[in-house]
This record gives C-alpha cells, structure tokens and sequence, in this order.
C-alpha cells in the first residue's frame, strides 16, 4: 500500500497536483484482513485530505498485487490547458466533461 501510495503521488506531482487535489478514491483489496494496515497507510499519505471513498474486497487483482487503489483528481483549468499542450499523456473526454492522466503503474 505504501508504494501504491508513493505512485500515485509521483502521478500527481507530474500533473502539478497533490493529494488536497483529490476528489475520490476506490481502494480494492485482495482481503479485508489488510484493511486496517492499508487504511492506516492511506492516512499516513492523505494527511487530514477526506475525499470520498469506497473500499472494497475483490476476488482478485491484476499481476497478484495485494492492493489497489485508484484516485479522482480536480484540477485548475490552466493547469489542464498546460497538461493538454504537450506535457502530459492525457486522456481527452470527447463530451467535453474533463481529461484523465494515463498511468500505468
């Protein structure tokens, strides 16, 4: 859990953000035995940050990881027209309704 969170940090920190940015998160576990040690982790990253969040056991999760956890950010308008222009791999919402940073870790 702690290196998920240290990625998702460097996720964030690449498009000029931080954890005060996040909206949501959904945390997936392979056991609800881990929960406590992966909650008390998430708190130790998020700080006094409470965005929503649901977790949840899962039957299981890609490349036999333990844990995932997947975050919504918001972001400034300038730093999404920055992002859009060249510094950032960006997933563009055709509705006009927002953009996702593409991450594979």
């Amino acid at each position: 859990a702690n290196q998920v969170m240290k990625n998702l940090a460097a996720v964030l920190d690449f498009i000029h953000a931080d954890f005060s940015h996040v909206v949501k998160t959904g945390i997936f576990l392979q056991s609800m035995d881990d929960f406590q040690t992966v909650n008390e982790i998430y708190a130790q990253w998020m700080g006094e940050v409470r965005p929503a969040r649901a977790t949840v056991a899962v039957a299981g999760l890609p490349k036999g990881v333990l844990v995932e956890i997947e975050m919504v950010a918001a972001l400034d308008i300038a730093v999404q027209a920055m992002l859009t222009h060249g510094e950032g791999d960006l997933l563009g919402s055709s509705s006009g309704g927002g953009y996702a940073l593409k991450s594979d870790d």
